[in-house]
């Protein structure tokens, strides 16, 4: 397996354990379940703001939890 596809694994299962411990498991259903009704409702702008926020804040938990492990 090449080496950015092993990284992507590992991350993959390490923000999904940190998911199901912190319960952002909730949170990201929560999340997404508002994508959904922007876009069913037509609301593009908004599916896009909500979109870019989920990513962000991802993003941001995913690189504190990836510092904490040293």
């Amino acid at each position: 397996m090449p080496p950015q596809q092993q990284l992507t694994t590992a991350s993959s299962a390490i923000f999904a354990r940190r998911l199901s411990l912190t319960h952002g498991r909730e949170r990201a259903i929560q999340e997404h379940q508002l994508i959904l009704d922007a876009c069913r409702n037509g609301d593009v702008m908004q599916a896009a703001a909500l979109t870019r926020d989920h990513v962000l804040q991802a993003s941001i938990s995913l690189t504190k939890f990836l510092s904490q492990q040293g």
